[in-house]
């Protein structure tokens, strides 16, 4: 099994091991187990549940491979992944990655027993000090690495399920009138080009009405 708590994070309950192991030993259709975490910084606690009420449950095969977020310093897994592929050396956030590869392997499953554990932000972290539109990117650039990997092992539908989320986080990084744009684009990409359909269309009538 494989427990992640990087160095600027904490566990808080002295039975977290025992029980994913335990939970994980028990249940061999699943093949991680998570549980919450609260944000906090040298102030005190920031934000009681890191992890958003709807991922608060359990994640089926179908929700680990679409790379559903859940909190890393939770984590605990099943040692399944014989190597990280290559079009992951460069995703900004591997975690993601780490989820949607077990999910060939078995179901998630959140265990609200184990108490939350600590998510420390800070200006060194790589993650939490950045803003917004950052962590927007960063995210865009790891669904773009999943969307390349699941395109060379034959998995198109991922592939293109990757590929339409990027598209979507990278419309909320444009003005309003490059999202028309995008929009119209992926929409003629996406149906065959029923845009060119249309123009053809309109031109025609255009040419009849001379």
């Amino acid at each position: 099994y494989i427990a992640i708590c990087e160095g600027d994070d904490y566990w808080t309950d002295d039975q977290k091991l025992q029980k994913q192991v335990e939970f994980l030993e028990n249940n061999p259709e699943f093949v991680i187990t998570y549980h919450d975490a609260h944000a906090f910084n040298e102030v005190g606690i920031l934000k009681e549940a890191q992890l958003p009420a709807k991922f608060q449950c359990d994640a089926d095969a179908n929700d680990l491979l679409n790379a559903r977020q859940i909190s890393t310093l939770t984590v605990c897994f099943r040692k399944v992944l014989p190597e990280i592929p290559f079009e992951f050396d460069q995703a900004p956030i591997l975690d993601l990655c780490l989820w949607s590869l077990l999910g060939s392997f078995g179901k998630g499953k959140y265990l609200k027993s184990v108490k939350p554990a600590a998510y420390r932000i800070h200006q060194g972290g790589v993650i939490s000090s950045q803003n917004r539109d950052n962590k927007i990117r960063m995210t865009m650039h790891t669904y773009l690495c999943l969307a390349r990997y699941y395109a060379r092992t034959g998995n198109a539908k991922l592939s293109q399920k990757f590929t339409f989320k990027t598209i979507l986080l990278g419309n909320s990084q444009l003005g309003k009138a490059y999202r028309i744009r995008l929009i119209l684009t992926e929409i003629d990409i996406i149906f065959g080009g029923p845009l060119n359909f249309f123009k053809q269309l309109i031109s025609s009538i255009s040419l009849r009405n001379r």
